[in-house]
């Protein structure tokens, strides 16, 4: 990821070529939120069997995500309320990668091809978030690359819940409630241990500092 004449250049491995961002383009877009929705996978809806599923326990952040940037987007300015909206956003996208990483993506390596690229899109999540948050809030280039922010993650999402989740079905049912369990009890962690809340917080200061 790159910026050059107020535009923002995203290389993804799994897509030749650069994928930009400009604020002509950003002119046509309407609703930011309805790239790359799922379209068919869902998640479980049984309730007579015990725990969650790994993939619903990820759909579910998925759709609190989605709603945290669509709040984003409706409001403006740079006021303490965003400030805390967008440091809360920019903590649970990176907690969201930390549990993917060390649990739902090793589980499901042997029965689909997408790991390697959702590695990859963290990555390209990563270094979009970086550039975000040590701009000033609520300016041009602030907002311009919350876009593309969005755009990247309703991407990752997606692709995601349409190929990978589905993939994971290849698991027993027991295994995909043992990931379901993991999951939640490191989301759980990840938000309230106050040493991991320090270190995302410390992180986060020294980015928006940057």
């Amino acid at each position: 990821m790159r910026l050059q004449g107020g535009a923002i250049y995203i290389r993804r491995e799994q897509e030749p070529g650069d994928h930009v961002v400009t604020s002509a383009s950003l002119a046509h877009v309407r609703d930011v939120a309805s790239f790359e929705e799922p379209d068919e996978w869902q998640p479980e809806t049984r309730t007579h069997q015990p725990g969650k599923k790994g993939t619903d326990v990820l759909y579910e952040h998925h759709e609190l995500m989605r709603r945290m940037f669509k709040k984003m987007r409706a409001t403006s300015g740079h006021g303490a309320e965003r400030h805390e909206l967008m440091r809360t956003l920019a903590a649970e996208l990176d907690i969201h990668e930390v549990i993917e990483d060390a649990i739902f993506y090793p589980a499901v390596q042997p029965v689909s091809e997408d790991t390697e690229i959702a590695y990859a899109e963290h990555g390209v999540l990563a270094d979009l978030l970086a550039a975000t948050v040590k701009l000033p809030l609520g300016g041009p280039e602030f907002e311009e690359h919350l876009v593309a922010l969005e755009s990247a993650f309703l991407h990752h999402a997606g692709s995601e819940e349409r190929s990978m989740f589905r993939e994971a079905e290849r698991l027993t049912d027991e295994r995909l409630r043992d990931l379901g369990e993991q999951l939640e009890t490191m989301l759980e962690r990840e938000r309230t241990s106050r040493f991991r809340q320090a270190f995302r917080t410390l992180k986060l200061t020294l980015l928006e500092n940057a």
